[in-house]
């Protein structure tokens, strides 16, 4: 006889009193993902590079118009908790601090990868060359260069 096995979803609720209680350590590389508590994988150079040069770029350039906000939770219903590697938020920052940031806040999220992973495989897929430009929809004056991007 075969064990079938259920799966429990953790609801952001949850997942904070994890770490209130200390069932989740400070410190440790997690995110809450549909419900799943999923390890954060380790970055490299070139990530940290790329999230450095899109910090120092969006900062100088959308001074007033946004909230830059690195690698900060950003809640996103009821079950996902991901810390993106950059957001973009609504301004101003005086209205962050008692909770944090949610999708409404949002005005553009980058994370840096390699891929656009899921259980099915790529969601979408989008190759662009050195010497391409990119803007966010949000942003479309803030055109920044792929090579710059990629370092």
């Amino acid at each position: 006889m075969a064990l079938e096995l259920t799966r429990r979803r953790f609801s952001v609720d949850d997942y904070y009193r994890m770490a209130e209680t200390g069932i989740l350590k400070p410190g440790e590389r997690v995110e809450l993902i549909d419900g799943d508590v999923v390890e954060m994988t380790p970055s490299g150079g070139p990530h940290a590079r790329c999230v450095m040069y899109l910090n120092e770029v969006f900062v100088r350039r959308l001074e007033g118009r946004a909230v830059v906000s690195p690698q900060i939770s950003l809640r996103l219903g009821r079950w996902s908790v991901p810390e993106p590697d950059i957001a973009l938020l609504r301004p101003p920052l005086a209205r962050y601090g008692k909770a944090i940031p949610s999708n409404a806040d949002a005005l553009l999220v980058v994370e840096v990868a390699d891929r656009e992973p899921s259980s099915e495989g790529y969601q979408q897929q989008r190759r662009y060359e050195r010497g391409a430009e990119v803007a966010p929809a949000a942003f479309p004056d803030v055109v920044l260069d792929v090579a710059d991007i990629l370092g």
